[in-house]
């Protein structure tokens, strides 16, 4: 009993302090989805007011490595600076948004 207790227990403790795979998260003004191996994040949504933002490179210890479709999709932005991490946009991430992007 107090064997299957410590595994009960072990098991409780792993799963509040890793993030889990495919979760939705929420940093800031930024929504993201853990990939499925739990490694990485994918920006889905903002919903900030501010007209200048920054993808974070990182959520909740993870990298962010790409910018879902429609993330910003009718979001109304002046400019966007999109870290080094993020190695792909799937495509309408930025839908019906004219604004100038840095990186």
């Amino acid at each position: 009993m107090v064997i299957a207790l410590a595994v009960i227990i072990g098991f409780f403790t792993a799963c509040a302090s890793t993030p889990k795979a495919e979760a939705n998260i929420k940093v800031g003004d930024f929504h993201g989805g853990i990939s499925a191996d739990g490694n990485s994040v994918t920006i889905n949504g903002y919903s900030g007011k501010s007209k200048n933002v920054e993808i974070p490179s990182e959520m909740r210890g993870l990298p962010v490595i790409s910018v879902g479709s429609q993330a910003f999709s009718d979001v109304e932005l002046t400019s966007v600076k999109i870290p080094d991490s993020v190695t792909s946009i799937s495509g309408g991430a930025f839908r019906k948004i004219t604004f100038q992007i840095s990186k």
